[in-house]
């Protein structure tokens, strides 16, 4: 399995996940400017939760931009210590599955890179948690 196509796969993900979130927090904007405000007689709580939407995914956002700008250690090698930017299979009953250790936040991304699945799982997903375990033992 290439690593540098993995990484290249899951940050055109992040950027794709990243311009939906902008896409969305413009129409919940949208939505909260059309809805009836606090003064009108036919008012609702709509126009404050598309507000509280709006901004939390701005944050979403925010944490894909930083995500963006992570950079992963190419020297991290397949026998090595398991760290940010490893890309580690877990074998059993003749079956392999893949995972792509990503920064804090950076998780739950599902790949497809050369007809195999591979996750992307954050630092403190239990796959990498007990690896960790594993090494200090």
């Amino acid at each position: 399995m290439n690593k540098q196509l993995v990484v290249q796969k899951y940050f055109d993900k992040l950027r794709e996940l990243r311009d939906s979130a902008i896409a969305d927090v413009g129409a919940y904007k949208k939505a909260s400017n059309e809805a009836p405000g606090a003064m009108e007689s036919h008012s609702d709580t709509s126009k404050f939760q598309f507000d509280l939407m709006s901004s939390k995914i701005a944050e979403k956002v925010s944490e894909f931009d930083k995500l963006l700008k992570y950079k992963f250690d190419d020297d991290v090698e397949p026998e090595s210590v398991v760290g940010v930017g490893s890309l580690i299979q877990i074998r059993e009953n003749d079956k392999t599955i893949y995972h792509l250790i990503a920064p804090k936040g950076g998780g739950g991304v599902g790949l497809l890179v050369e007809d195999t699945v591979i996750a992307a799982v954050s630092t403190r997903h239990w796959v990498t948690l007990c690896l960790a375990r594993e090494s200090a033992m």
